[in-house]
């Protein structure tokens, strides 16, 4: 195991798989428990950001694919329920 990964009482690895993180997730935590010990601090907080920023993005995605998602089966519910066959 690389040095940086043994500055600290717990290692990252086993906080990302007790917590079940996942690869977006685990990253973030990752980099930021290594940012001061490896190479470019600014660089490894810039890798995390990016990492929950990319994970934000996809929640945020799926909210509005579900919300969509919702309406239109509202909509063909009402529909079945009217006998009208508009999906606008």
């Amino acid at each position: 195991m690389n040095e940086h990964y043994k500055q600290h009482t717990i290692e990252a690895i086993k906080v990302i798989h007790d917590w079940d993180l996942g690869f977006e997730l685990g990253n973030v935590i990752k980099y930021i428990a290594r940012h001061k010990h490896k190479g470019s601090e600014l660089m490894d907080l810039e890798k995390a950001q990016w990492y929950l920023q990319t994970y934000v993005k996809r929640l945020q995605e799926a909210a509005t694919w579900d919300n969509t998602f919702k309406k239109k089966a509202e909509q063909m519910y009402e529909n079945t329920i009217t006998g009208t066959t508009h999906l606008g």
